[in-house]
């Protein structure tokens, strides 16, 4: 075995964080909320936008085929969490996160 390690140290270099009040949502699937974490995880720490190409994220969920991450995208759009943003043809989209009413429920 190896050595131990405090995953709270570690946050911003190895983890993708999954916001709690996503997880469980019955109209997001978990694939979908996972790819929401890798969007904050890929998020430009100054601006706050994503700009991340399907087959990247494709590649770091360890799908066979980018048509997931597309429908993903779509469902994350469809529930006001995301805005895409296109920016031109052969150019990687831009992603924004929406403030959700999703946050502040339950506090």
């Amino acid at each position: 075995m190896g050595d131990f390690f405090n995953p709270r140290q570690h946050q911003s270099k190895y983890f993708a964080r999954v916001p709690m009040w996503l997880i469980g949502r019955p109209t997001i699937s978990p694939a979908a909320a996972v790819l929401y974490g890798l969007l904050i995880y890929k998020c430009d720490t100054v601006t706050g936008c994503v700009r991340v190409g399907v087959r990247e994220l494709q590649k770091m969920m360890g799908l066979k085929s980018d048509r997931s991450i597309r429908n993903y995208i779509n469902d994350l759009e469809g529930a006001g969490l995301i805005v895409k943003d296109r920016r031109g043809q052969n150019v990687t989209n831009q992603y924004r996160f929406r403030i959700h009413q999703w946050m502040t429920e339950g506090n």
